[in-house]
């Protein structure tokens, strides 16, 4: 690493490009050594394949049997969730009506779907010329070459380490949690059409087993990248912010700039074109995680409306406390689920933006024409399109969406709140009519 830093100036202009870099073994190795914790458990949940775990050589242990079996293993996952995915559609029946059983049959459709759609994307990640690996190797090799490279290499692998830690907690924590309170009506529509004897208690224990079992899998693919996701924010957000501090405040941005010096003359291009490469990179990230960003926001900001819907309007359904505690963890899941994606991507988008207002109080009159040229240049970037990752491109996860996702929740919320004691003053009405009528017809 110490070569590296000396071979390379943390602003020169003639720095390999990481896609360049994509062929370096050594770093191939390193990265896989960084985001090994994480990359691990998600092969082992199969969830990754190929480049992303094994690297791009086959020489040693990396064997082409083990790449063999863990696609196999990958493509076992993917079909397993699939199945339990179609396999809900056989929980419906031409009985049912609208009312909270179908509710909850539909918001476990939708978990299930979410699931299966979340493995299928991991598995097009890892499959489409292994853009995860070449993803992860570009953000690992920015923070080599960032002036600090000692404390960003350590400080991300404490970040890889950490949230993945979690990860497998939010994965135990559910199962467990799903093994104490299941009931027979969660084990019909886990494991429909499969029958089982729930008043015999080996039949019952081989049920929830397979339940749980399922449960695992599905927690874990929905999970996983998730935190992967929040891994590469953090990683590109502390690399902006590199660039906002070298940018500095007005005052400092204004001497820089300004000086007829021929190497800070080139720190401004140097800052602009570090910039654009973490632009290009955001890019490519997005380019990965956009359909899993979608599919969560989509998906589970249905799933939490519906348990919202049935916790105010349904409370005698859950009257039982095991349930509306369950029922209420799903609800602060599905939340904290959007609200890392959000302010993630949100904080990521701000401070790609930073050096905006700096850049745009600089007083141009004394900076000669190249300068000024390359302030425009930059300007134009920081001014121009948002800049973070999309939801399917069709909008940036940034602070606006934030205000829409809050506000929407919280119309939602109070509209229920409002039909709810609406509907407790009408059956109150009625009851006292009755009782009036009661009344006049005893008399």
């Amino acid at each position: 690493m110490a070569n590296l830093l000396k071979r390379r100036s943390v602003w020169s202009t003639n720095v390999i490009t990481p896609l360049q870099r994509g062929n370096d073994n050594n770093g191939n190795q390193n990265c896989r050594n960084l985001f090994r914790p994480l990359l691990v458990s998600m092969a082992v949940i199969g969830l990754c394949h190929g480049n992303v775990v094994w690297g791009s050589s086959t020489h040693g242990k990396l064997t082409n049997v083990g790449r063999f079996i863990n696609k196999i293993y990958s493509i076992c996952v993917l079909l397993l969730l699939w199945i339990l995915a179609i396999k809900a559609f056989s929980s419906y029946s031409s009985e049912d009506t609208f009312g909270p059983a179908l509710l909850l049959k539909i918001g476990s459709h939708m978990w299930q779907l979410l699931c299966a759609l979340c493995t299928s994307i991991c598995y097009r990640m890892c499959s489409n010329e292994g853009r995860v690996a070449k993803c992860v190797e570009d953000i690992v090799y920015q923070n080599e070459i960032s002036s600090d490279c000692q404390v960003n290499i350590k400080s991300l692998a404490k970040i890889v380490k950490t949230c993945t830690a979690f990860a497998w907690l939010t994965v135990l924590l559910p199962m467990i949690g799903n093994v104490y309170s299941v009931n027979e009506y969660t084990l019909n529509t886990v494991l429909s059409p499969l029958e089982f004897d729930y008043n015999d208690t080996n039949s019952r224990l081989s049920a929830t087993m397979l339940a749980s079992f399922f449960s695992l899998y599905q927690i874990a693919c929905y999970n996983f990248p998730g935190f992967l996701v929040c891994i590469i924010s953090i990683a590109l957000y502390r690399l902006f912010g590199s660039i906002a501090s070298k940018v500095g405040n007005r005052e400092t941005s204004r001497d820089v700039f300004a000086s007829n010096k021929e190497d800070e003359g080139d720190d401004l291009e140097c800052i602009r074109q570090q910039h654009q490469r973490l632009c290009r990179l955001v890019s490519d990230a997005d380019e990965i995680f956009s359909a899993y960003n979608a599919s969560v926001l989509l998906f589970m900001s249905g799933i939490t409306l519906l348990l919202l819907y049935q916790l105010i309007s349904n409370s005698e359904m859950f009257s039982d406390t095991s349930n509306r505690v369950l029922l209420l963890m799903w609800i602060a899941g599905g939340l904290i689920k959007i609200a890392v994606i959000s302010i993630g991507g949100a904080f990521l988008s701000s401070k790609a933006h930073e050096p905006l207002k700096t850049i745009h109080d600089i007083d141009l009159t004394d900076i000669s024409n190249e300068k000024a040229t390359q302030a425009r240049m930059f300007l134009h970037k920081l001014a121009g399109p948002t800049i973070g990752l999309t939801v399917l491109k069709l909008f940036t996860i940034d602070m606006k969406m934030i205000s829409s996702l809050v506000g929407m929740f919280m119309t939602y919320f109070i509209i229920l709140v409002q039909f709810q004691q609406s509907a407790t003053q009408t059956m109150a009405r009625a009851n006292n009519t009755c009782n009036c009528s009661s009344l006049i017809s005893g008399r």
